[in-house]
């Protein structure tokens, strides 16, 4: 299996996109137009009958999936934002119980 990493600032000005699977990540690194180019072209290698994973427009940013995480699941994972007013952890993170959360 062979990986080729894009960058989305060369993938949003590719006219035409190679035959592959496309792996969409980093999301916390994208504004908000750069995440609006990525859905479309999440969709348009869709649309073309390739295979895409994590939808830029349906992913939760990290900060909410570890808040959503915290209240659905229970973990005590820190889901405070540098904005926030929470006092930060040090690392690592510490874990409580994972149970599968409905929909995943």
């Amino acid at each position: 299996m062979r990986f080729r990493v894009i960058p989305y600032e060369r993938l949003f000005r590719m006219r035409r996109l190679p035959r592959a699977t496309f792996i969409f990540t980093d999301f916390d690194r994208l504004d908000f137009w750069d995440l609006e180019m990525a859905a479309r072209v999440y969709r348009r290698v869709r649309e073309a009958g390739a295979r895409a994973l994590n939808d830029p427009a349906r992913v939760s940013s990290r900060f909410r999936l570890l808040r959503d995480l915290r209240t659905t699941a229970g973990t005590t994972l820190v889901s405070g934002g540098c904005m926030s007013g929470r006092q930060r952890r040090r690392f690592p993170y510490s874990c409580g119980p994972i149970r599968r959360i409905a929909g995943c």
